[in-house]
């Protein structure tokens, strides 16, 4: 499963949003603090990563957590 079907899965949505790169917590109705910690939850699952705390509350936008996973996979 990749990153943008994950989004979508949680997010409940048929297709990526507009600007989908450009994306922040907040901006979609269904993007709120909950949604993004089952978000960042179900990459840990999919993606065999683990967040830290610290990073779960600072990861709150798609470039964000981008970011982080290529980090992970560079690892």
């Amino acid at each position: 499963m990749t990153f943008e079907d994950i989004f979508c899965e949680t997010m409940e949505l048929e297709e990526l949003p507009d600007r989908f790169e450009d994306l922040a917590m907040g901006d979609i109705v269904k993007w709120d603090s909950l949604a993004n910690m089952n978000l960042l939850m179900a990459i840990e699952i999919n993606f065999n990563i683990r967040f830290s705390f610290d990073e779960m509350s600072e990861l709150n936008s798609i470039k964000l957590i981008k970011q982080r996973l290529l980090e992970y996979k560079t690892k």
